[in-house]
């Protein structure tokens, strides 16, 4: 059960504009879950103790918000604002985790002349809560009683809980806008940002009582939004009506550049991360509109990845590569290839590494479409 509620208002003053608002959220997950994912009790009999099943905890939050706005003349505005927001987000285990996030942002847009504009704002955020790994060996100690598995081979299990460590992203971004004048158009938009990974780990001891207690490690997850740098390049050529003759009116060509320097992921085991290399692609289109009586008709080319370019997009938490997985070199990847031979290997790379690894991008696609405006 989610629901919230909001209210604001906006007050303008002598030479300032105050927005203000208060927003509230209720959240509960009507799920069962684990009491303590790092020490896991068993009775005698194997079977998890009903103390370790507990319901979820509800959420009940207020976050108000505040902004400002502060005119300059009438070319430049000084702009704020400051809030607290919660987002929850499902887990593994059924239930649902509920990141909080006290956000502020500074800056400054200017209009510099009939054809550019920019905005330059610094931010600082602060999300608690945010979703940490717990590592759960396939044994307990005692090794009697495996838990949640029905057969002892199984060597871990992982979830998700709530980190122990807050995540502060903080940096700056930049917009910078060319008006369209004399057909061209663009928009550039780039952050420069800094996100702590906020790695913990710690390996919970077996306690007497209660029964077995099933050693786990937790550590926090590497957040998959710290990217350095990243931004897109905008750039669209276009002809108007009555503009470039029968062949070049109304129609125009488009690209876009999408780019960022990678971002962390998490190993598998703690303390492990790896960073994502970087990307780069462009998409285009071309299109042209034709006027048919009160209908309007838009046949366009759209091209994806139009260079073709080869993107990691992530890569395997075992090696930190995008194609190797690194199975084959596990003691247990060893055996079985030893096992079944050099066809076996042979297959397993052409349908699990590669570029058939599920961690590149999109290659180039080419695609023809039309659209009917009335």
């Amino acid at each position: 059960l989610i629901w919230s509620g909001f209210i604001q208002d906006r007050i303008d003053l002598t030479g300032v504009q105050i927005t203000l608002g208060i927003r509230y959220d209720f959240i509960d997950p009507g799920a069962k879950d684990l009491a303590n994912p790092y020490a896991i009790q068993l009775g005698q009999n194997g079977l998890l103790l009903a103390s370790q099943i507990v319901s979820d905890a509800t959420t009940s939050q207020i976050s108000p918000r505040i902004g400002l706005a502060v005119p300059l003349g009438d070319r430049v505005i000084l702009h704020g604002q400051l809030g607290r927001f919660v987002q929850a987000a499902t887990t593994f285990g059924g239930g649902m985790n509920v990141a909080l996030v006290s956000e502020g942002e500074a800056g400054v847009s200017a209009q510099a002349g009939d054809l550019f504009s920019f905005d330059v704002t610094g931010f600082y955020k602060s999300i608690s809560h945010e979703l940490g790994i717990v590592r759960n060996p396939g044994y307990l100690i005692p090794v009697q009683f495996p838990v949640l598995f029905p057969n002892a081979g199984v060597s871990s299990q992982y979830q998700f809980w709530p980190g122990t460590v807050d995540v502060y992203p903080k940096g700056i971004e930049i917009a910078l806008s060319l008006h369209r004048t004399d057909r061209l158009a663009a928009q550039l938009n780039y952050t420069l940002q800094s996100v702590n990974t906020g790695w913990f780990n710690s390996l919970n001891q077996p306690q007497i009582g209660g029964g077995p207690i099933y050693v786990t490690q937790a550590y926090q997850s590497a957040v998959d939004f710290n990217t350095a740098h990243h931004g897109s390049l905008l750039l669209d050529y276009r002809f108007g009506k009555d503009d470039g003759g029968p062949v070049l009116e109304q129609s125009g060509i488009n690209l876009v550049l999408a780019f960022h320097s990678g971002y962390a992921v998490t190993g598998d085991q703690p303390n492990r991360s790896w960073t994502t290399p970087g990307f780069a692609q462009i998409d285009g289109r071309i299109d042209k509109m034709f006027a048919i009586g009160p209908v309007t008709l838009d046949l366009y080319l759209y091209a994806i990845n139009l260079l073709g370019t080869d993107n990691a997009v992530n890569v395997f938490s075992r090696t930190g590569d995008p194609s190797n997985d690194g199975w084959l070199s596990s003691p247990s990847g060893a055996l079985e290839a030893s096992q079944n031979g050099p066809q076996y290997v042979a297959f397993y790379k052409a349908v699990n590494e590669g570029k058939n690894s599920g961690n590149w991008g999109p290659p180039r696609q080419i695609r023809f479409g039309a659209r009917l405006e009335l």
